[in-house]
């Protein structure tokens, strides 16, 4: 699976989720790349 280059850095799935880094805020996103849990600072 590839997802568009979005974040600053993502770390691998566990349980199906990813936490990203994007604009000075980290959230998680599901396998579709949606975020579960928007960015927050």
């Amino acid at each position: 699976m590839v997802i568009s280059p979005q974040f600053d850095l993502a770390l691998g799935f566990v349980n199906d989720l990813a936490l990203v880094y994007a604009g000075g805020g980290a959230g998680y996103i599901n396998k579709q790349g949606k975020y579960i849990w928007n960015p927050t600072n």
